[in-house]
C-alpha cells in the first residue's frame, strides 16, 4: 500500500541520521544501491580493491580518507588462492582476522555463498569482483540485464545487511569512446546512474603513459576530481597525487615561462651585439609581437635593472639601451611568487 505524506508531516519528521561512512564521504552503509569501481581490464581495479580491503580491515586511510575499521568480505573469482596471497602480502596484509576471501567454485550458488559469509562475519564492507562473474548468465552490456542484475543483488543480498557497504567491480565497454562521459562507458550504462551509489573510475592515461587517473562521483559525500595516482610498486599501495587539471595548468605555465625565457635570450643577444641600440630598433631586431617585446624590455629596465637607459641619438631624445646586469631567472621568480602566494593564503586561513 502506497504511503501518502503531507508537507506538514514531512516537516515534522526528525532530521536524517549522519551517514554511516565506511570510507569517509565515499562508501556508506544502509544503501539500496551498491557502489561501483569501474575501468577497462588491467586498469588496476583489482589492485585498488585490495588496497581498499586492507585499509578498512586495518582501519587506516584509503585515498587520503579515513576508514571505519571492520571486517571485509571479498568475493573474488578471477585469481587463484596463491595469486591472491601474493598480491595481498605485497600490499601489507597482516593476520588481524578482519579480511575473508571467498574464492567460488563453478557450481556454487553465488548469492547463497555471499549471504552466508556476510551472516557469519557481520562485515562492514563487501567487495565483489566482478559483477559479471557474480552473475555469469546476465548480459550486462544490455540496460535491462544490468537493471535486473543490480535489482536482484539489492533485493537478495543488500537489504538484509544494512550495516554493510557494498562495492562491485565492473568493466568499461571497450567499444565506446574514451572521450565520452565515464558513466556512459560502463556496460549497461543507461541504468548506471539510477542503479548505483558512488562510482569510482580508474583508467590508464595512454599506451605510452602508464599512470592511472582516478575520479569518483557520489550521491552524497565528496567527489574526487580526476587525479593521478601515486603508485608504490613495491608495496602495491596508491595515494592521490596531482589533480589532472593542475598538471594541465602546470604545463601551460611551463610553456609560458619557456616563451618568456626565449624572449629574454633574444633581447640579451641583440644587446650584446649592439650595445646602445635605440629601444625601437631593439624591438625590431628581436622580432615577434612588438607590444609584447616592448613591454618585456620595460620590465627588464624598471623591475630588474639589468638594462640601462640613456638618452641620445641625433636629437638626444631616443632611448638608448645597454645591457648592465644579469638577465632574470624567470623560473625562480615564478616559484618565489607561488611560494609567497601560498604563504599569504595560509596566513589568511
Amino acid at each position: 500500500m502506497a504511503k501518502y505524506i503531507s508537507t506538514t508531516e514531512i516537516l515534522a519528521l526528525p532530521p536524517s541520521k549522519p551517514e554511516d561512512w565506511v570510507v569517509a564521504d565515499l562508501l556508506r552503509t544502509g544503501r539500496k544501491r551498491p557502489a561501483l569501481l569501474c575501468g577497462l581490464p588491467e586498469a588496476g581495479k583489482s589492485t585498488l580493491a585490495h588496497q581498499l580491503a586492507l585499509a578498512v580491515a586495518n582501519g587506516v586511510p584509503f585515498l587520503d580518507r579515513a576508514t571505519v575499521k571492520g571486517h571485509v568480505l571479498f568475493w573474488k573469482n578471477e585469481e587463484s588462492a596463491s595469486d591472491v596471497r601474493e598480491d595481498l602480502v605485497r600490499a601489507g596484509l597482516v593476520d588481524a582476522g578482519k579480511l575473508t576471501m571467498i574464492l567460488p567454485e563453478p557450481n556454487d550458488n553465488n548469492t547463497q555463498v555471499l549471504t552466508q559469509g556476510l551472516t557469519e562475519h557481520g562485515s562492514r564492507l563487501c567487495i565483489v569482483e566482478t559483477l559479471a562473474d557474480f552473475m555469469p548468465n546476465a548480459e550486462l552490456e544490455k540496460s535491462k540485464e544490468m537493471r535486473d542484475s543490480l535489482s536482484r543483488f539489492s533485493n537478495d543480498i543488500m537489504v538484509h545487511f544494512p550495516n554493510t557497504a557494498f562495492l562491485l567491480l565492473a568493466h568499461f565497454n571497450k567499444s565506446t569512446s574514451k572521450d565520452g562521459l565515464a558513466l556512459t562507458r560502463i556496460n549497461g550504462s543507461t541504468f548506471i546512474p539510477a542503479g548505483t551509489d558512488a562510482k569510482i573510475y580508474l583508467e590508464q592515461v595512454s599506451d605510452v603513459d602508464h599512470r592511472r587517473v582516478l575520479h569518483a562521483t557520489v550521491r552524497k559525500g565528496r567527489r574526487i576530481e580526476p587525479t593521478y595516482l601515486e603508485f608504490d610498486e613495491n608495496k602495491l599501495t596508491s595515494t592521490l597525487g596531482v589533480k589532472v587539471k593542475d598538471e594541465d595548468q602546470g604545463k601551460k605555465e611551463k610553456a609560458k615561462l619557456q616563451k618568456l625565457t626565449d624572449l629574454d635570450i633574444r633581447i640579451q643577444q641583440v644587446l650584446t651585439e649592439k650595445p646602445g641600440i635605440p629601444k625601437m630598433d631593439l624591438v625590431e631586431a628581436v622580432g615577434g609581437k612588438r607590444q609584447a617585446v616592448s613591454k618585456r624590455i620595460d620590465e627588464l629596465v624598471n623591475d630588474y635593472g639589468c638594462i640601462t637607459v640613456t638618452m641620445g641619438g641625433e636629437k638626444g631624445t631616443a632611448k638608448l639601451l645597454t645591457l648592465s646586469g644579469e638577465m632574470p631567472d624567470v623560473h625562480s621568480d615564478w616559484k618565489a611568487g607561488i611560494a609567497q602566494m601560498f604563504k599569504q593564503e595560509t596566513e589568511a586561513a
